[in-house]
């Protein structure tokens, strides 16, 4: 019994020793391996740091200055899509290589955080970019020049495609509000002009649509609605648009005019039919009645009048017809007066009377 005690607690002395001999091994183990990482950090870390501060660099040229604002005309998607690889494949931090984060010296920490603020800026040129790229496809030609304020005469020639919404428009100013600079005063003033623009057309077509409903104008198709419609469309500055928006007014006033022409003159009394007088009714109307009246007295003969008139004796004296023009008839003068001259050798010879002047008809003469 005493050789089994004894054997048994052999057997534990060395299974202790075979455990502490391992796990004293595993654990050097663990720190050498532990020890080459961090020293391979270390390495790395001065490798990789010129790499970092040369992506820094070439970043940084995408800005017109190092305020890190507004960025150069000719820089595009594709290049900072390299840099961006670039930047992603340098293994710089505890997790890339694989170790706790106390274990790293501070000089690895340091190239972390330069690596994160390259990082930064080139997040900060592709959204600028992206938002530029955004904005530029709302007008017909895009936008050539991000690095200044429009100028009057560029945004005079800035138009808007056709179908930009409202919404759309509304829907960048979030995304240019998170920067702040030059770059966030350029963005927001073509912003406002694209707004600008989609207002007029959007007042235009609720014009066009109070005017004309299914083919046909409506009673807001006024003249000064009309001249309101044609000035709007003379600001729009797409000719595509220009021309739709006129091909649409220059029915509404085709029609306008057409109703203008077309309208009949209402009689005062709707119920009783407008009729054309007659021919014998115009001609009744045209033709005025004259009358001449009998002769009241004889009127007095003077002495040249007598020898002008002098006549033989017991002939008649005729007075001549007098013809009073109306309109397409001539009516004669039927009265005509005749005058015996007395057979007496001491009456004096009688001349034709005078008729009187009646109204507008002309008057007739004793001589001739």
């Amino acid at each position: 019994m005493k050789n089994t005690l004894s054997k048994t607690l052999l057997l534990l002395i060395v299974g202790g020793a075979a455990l502490a001999v391992c796990f004293f091994g595993y654990k050097a183990k663990s720190d050498s391996v532990r020890k080459q990482k961090i020293e391979y950090a270390q390495q790395t870390a001065k490798k990789e740091s010129a790499n970092i501060k040369a992506i820094k660099t070439r970043v940084e040229k995408f800005y017109v200055n190092s305020s890190h604002d507004t960025l150069l005309n000719n820089v595009s998607k594709e290049n900072v899509k390299k840099e961006y690889d670039k930047l992603s494949s340098i293994k710089i931090s505890a997790q890339d290589f694989g170790v706790p984060e106390k274990y790293l010296t501070s000089d690895v920490k340091e190239l972390g955080n330069e690596k994160d603020d390259v990082l930064k800026l080139i997040n900060d040129v592709q959204d600028k970019l992206n938002i530029q790229s955004k904005i530029s496809d709302l007008f017909e030609g895009g936008i050539k020049d991000w690095q200044k304020e429009p100028t009057s005469d560029v945004s005079a020639k800035l138009a808007i495609k056709d179908g930009v919404k409202k919404e759309t428009v509304n829907k960048l100013k979030e995304p240019i509000n998170t920067k702040g600079g030059t770059w966030n005063k350029i963005a927001s003033q073509y912003l406002n002009i694209a707004n600008v623009q989609v207002d007029q057309l959007t007042d235009i077509e609720t014009l066009i649509s109070k005017m004309i409903k299914d083919g046909k104008i409506t009673k807001d198709a006024t003249t000064d609605n009309y001249a309101l419609l044609t000035s709007k469309i003379d600001n729009i500055k797409n000719d595509k648009l220009k021309s739709k928006y006129m091909d649409q007014a220059t029915n509404i006033n085709s029609q306008m005019t057409s109703n203008v022409e077309a309208t009949p003159v209402e009689s005062d009394d709707s119920e009783t039919p407008v009729e054309s007088p007659s021919e014998e009714q115009e001609t009744a109307e045209s033709t005025v009645a004259v009358e001449t009246p009998p002769v009241a007295q004889e009127p007095t003969v003077t002495p040249q009048q007598q020898n002008n008139n002098t006549v033989p004796q017991g002939q008649q004296v005729e007075t001549p017809s007098q013809e009073v023009p109306t309109g397409n008839s001539t009516q004669s003068n039927t009265n005509q007066d005749t005058t015996t001259v007395p057979n007496d050798n001491n009456q004096t010879p009688q001349t034709n009377p005078q008729v009187p002047n009646q109204g507008n008809t002309p008057s007739g003469s004793g001589s001739n």
